[in-house]
């Protein structure tokens, strides 16, 4: 890794997760989506290209319904049910 690279690596470590994801946006700007920042994580969000359509409308109605019964398991027990 040339110094340079390394002096960034280094320096990019020490941002926030909210600095990181402005700096990612900065240096790789995309048509297709945008750099955020969620929990801490920094994540790439493509756009969606497809218009909302009723089916759309539907199964958002459905999970939220779910999730306010109770229906629902969170990402981390699904993860720790997988051991993944």
């Amino acid at each position: 890794m040339s110094p340079k690279v390394e002096r960034l690596s280094k320096e990019f470590a020490l941002l926030t997760p909210q600095e990181k994801a402005e700096f990612l946006k900065q240096v790789t700007p995309s048509a297709h989506g945008e750099w955020i920042e969620i929990d801490g994580d920094i994540r790439f969000l493509p756009y969606d290209d497809e218009p909302w359509t009723e089916d759309d409308e539907t199964a958002w109605a459905e999970g939220v319904k779910d999730i306010k019964k109770g229906c629902c398991k969170s990402w981390e027990q699904v993860k720790q049910e997988l051991e993944l």
